[in-house]
């Protein structure tokens, strides 16, 4: 797995990938939100071509700042909405990999002993992947670099879980008021809400599995 360390992703900083992680989601609610607060939306194109690229650049700088900054509060709800997948998935996954945890139980510096995969409680799970996913980022370059890739991508599918949710709840509301369904719109979303849990599902598992294909690869000492 070295070799793939020199991949494209091996360049960019972890940060950035935080970033792709929020800004998406974070300027696809700001959208939805402008689009309930304009009286007159069908306006907008013909202004925004009115503005000179002075101008236009600083507004596209406060857009991509205001999206993050959404971002960044979707972030917690979105980790929330994941858990269901993230922890049964991982769960599942350290069972069947118990004895790899167990081979690096030094490494992995715990402060209790590995017996049972059936005796760990939820926290101590918990414990168990912080660790490893230091380890790995720790002795391995390859997953230094592209475990915080699969992690932004399984941060945009959570995000994008609740930004759809969200943009879902304010049609509805709107809808009451208005006292006329968008019936289209309501199933497009209700759609791109089960698209989007699928994808931070699998995201969730195919981001596991890649920690033990690092662990079961890399010549670490046993315990």
């Amino acid at each position: 797995m070295g070799d793939e360390g020199t991949a494209w992703y091996s360049a960019i900083p972890e940060v950035y990938f935080d970033v792709i992680g929020k800004i998406p989601p974070g300027a696809f609610l700001n959208l939805v939100l402008l689009g309930f607060l304009i009286s007159s939306p069908e306006h907008v194109p013909g202004a925004l071509a009115k503005v000179e690229w002075g101008p236009a650049l600083g507004l596209l700088m406060m857009l991509l700042f205001g999206s993050y900054a959404t971002g960044l509060l979707i972030a917690p709800v979105g980790e929330l909405a994941n858990q269901c997948f993230w922890r049964s998935e991982w769960k599942k996954l350290g069972k069947q990999n118990f004895h790899l945890l167990k081979e690096v139980e030094k490494q992995l510096r715990l402060d209790f002993q590995l017996g049972k995969a059936s005796d760990l409680e939820a926290e101590q799970w918990n414990i168990i992947y912080s660790r490893l996913h230091t380890l790995l980022k720790k002795i391995d370059a390859d997953a230094k670099s592209m475990l915080p890739k699969l992690a932004a991508e399984l941060q945009l599918s959570s995000n994008f879980i609740i930004v759809f949710f969200v943009a879902l709840i304010l049609v509805l509301v709107r809808a009451w008021c208005k006292r006329d369904i968008p019936i289209l719109l309501v199933a497009l979303l209700v759609a791109a809400i089960a698209v989007a849990m699928y994808s931070a599902w699998l995201r969730t598992h195919r981001f596991l599995v890649r920690h033990f294909a690092y662990l079961a690869a890399m010549p670490l000492k046993k315990a």
